[in-house]
C-alpha cells in the first residue's frame, strides 16, 4: 500500500519540540473541548431549560442529542482546525501543509488504505454481531435525536475526522517522532490518547476498537509519510460505522 519513505516533517526543518507539541495539544484539545461544551450547554438551556430531555445522550458527563451534537461538531471542529494550523505554521516558519503532513499520495496507496480500513469497520461490525454487541447507546441516541440528518451524517462523517486526524496524526506527529519516542512510541501514545479522548462517548469494548482504529490510521500515518489516508479512512469508518447501524434500525 505505499510507502512514501517520509515519516516526519522535512529535513531542513525543525518541528516543535515534545514538550511544546504536547503543551501545544493539549491547549488546541482545550480549545476544541471548550467551544463544544459551551455549544452543548446553551443548546440544553434553550431547548430543555437546563433538564434532561427524552432520548438524549451522555458524552462527558454532557447531555446531547444528534442536533446539539452536529452544532457543537461545526462550532468546534474549525477552532481544531485552525490551532493546528496556526501552531503548525508558526514553527520557524514551516509551512502549514508541511507540517501537518498535507503531502500527496499516490491514488492506489490512497484507495489501498482506504480499502483496509473499510475491512476493517465491517470486520468490526461482524465480530459485533456474533457477540451480540449493540451499538453504543450514545450513537443510537445521536442518530435518533439528529434533527437535521444531511448535516448529522456531514458533521459526524466528514468534519470531526477531519478535525480529529489534524490534531492526533497532524500536529502532534512531527514533534513526537523525532523524541524519544521514536515511530513505536509515537503510534502507541497518540493511539492510547485517541482512545481515551472518547471514553466520554463509549464503553469499554467499543473503547478496545477505538483504540485498534488508532492503531491502524497510526500505521498509514507512519507507513506513507502522509495526513491523507488516515484522512480517508477514517471518514471510511465514520460512514460504515453509521451506515450499518442505519441499515440495522431500519430493518428492526
Amino acid at each position: 500500500m505505499g510507502d512514501s519513505g517520509q515519516d516526519d516533517s522535512p529535513e531542513a526543518s525543525r518541528p516543535w519540540s515534545p514538550g511544546m507539541t504536547l503543551l501545544f495539544g493539549a491547549v488546541i484539545f482545550f480549545g476544541y473541548s471548550l467551544a463544544q461544551g459551551l455549544v452543548l450547554a446553551v443548546f440544553l438551556i434553550l431547548e430543555h431549560g437546563g433538564g434532561v430531555g427524552p432520548g438524549m445522550a451522555v458524552a462527558g458527563g454532557v447531555r446531547i442529542t444528534g442536533l446539539s451534537l452536529t452544532i457543537a461538531i461545526g462550532v468546534s471542529c474549525p477552532v481544531m482546525l485552525l490551532a493546528c494550523g496556526l501552531l503548525g505554521g508558526a514553527c520557524r516558519g514551516i509551512r502549514i501543509g508541511d507540517y501537518l503532513a498535507l503531502r500527496p499520495v499516490g491514488v492506489p496507496t490512497l484507495i489501498g488504505w482506504t480499502f483496509a480500513m473499510l475491512v476493517l469497520g465491517l470486520t468490526m461490525s461482524q465480530v459485533n454481531e456474533w457477540v451480540g454487541h449493540p451499538p453504543s447507546e450514545f450513537m443510537q441516541a445521536t442518530f435518533k435525536t439528529a434533527g437535521i440528518p444531511g448535516l448529522f451524517w456531514t458533521a459526524v462523517v466528514i468534519l470531526a475526522p477531519v478535525a480529529e486526524e489534524t490534531l492526533f496524526r497532524g500536529f502532534l506527529y512531527p514533534g513526537l517522532l523525532r523524541s524519544w519516542l521514536g515511530k513505536s512510541g509515537t503510534l502507541a501514545f497518540t493511539s492510547v490518547v485517541f482512545m481515551l479522548v472518547h471514553a466520554g462517548q463509549y464503553g469499554g469494548y467499543d473503547m478496545a476498537q477505538v483504540g485498534i482504529v488508532g492503531v491502524a490510521l497510526g500505521v498509514a500515518r507512519i507507513r506513507t509519510g502522509s495526513l491523507l489516508p488516515p484522512l480517508a479512512m477514517h471518514v471510511t469508518l465514520n460512514l460504515v460505522a453509521l451506515l450499518t447501524y442505519a441499515l440495522q434500525a431500519g430493518g428492526g
